[in-house]
């Protein structure tokens, strides 16, 4: 696109025109959940698509806790879900760091009913 009469835009630059288009009522929210098949793994995404992976799954949305303590909760809830003799084995893959990965940044908080 080029510039209009009396308009500078300096090098590297780029203009935008048209519409803009606003997207209302759209959920906001992230689903963080552990895979035992076919790859053991931590896994995040839309809620729809986790689901459909694995039924352990933690659903998150924005809220006022910050990312390292969501992560340490959501490790704790998926923690707790497993049966006692299978936490030990799983340990090097379902840790902190994994979990953390697939929290956004800023405030979250926990859905309840999770």
């Amino acid at each position: 696109m080029y510039t209009e009469s009396g308009e500078y835009v300096s090098r590297g630059s780029f203009i935008i025109r048209g519409e803009r288009t606003y997207y209302r009522d759209v959920p906001l929210g992230i689903a963080i959940g552990f895979q035992r098949s076919p790859e053991l793994g931590v896994i995040g995404g839309p809620p729809s698509c986790v689901k459909s992976k694995t039924p352990d799954i933690v659903e998150l949305r924005p809220g006022r806790f910050e990312p390292n303590d969501i992560a340490k909760k959501v490790l704790r809830i998926l923690k707790e879900r497993l049966p006692q003799d299978e936490q030990r084995s799983y340990k090097g893959v379902l840790n902190t760091e994994s979990v953390a990965a697939f929290v956004p940044p800023g405030g979250s908080d926990i859905l309840e009913g999770e």
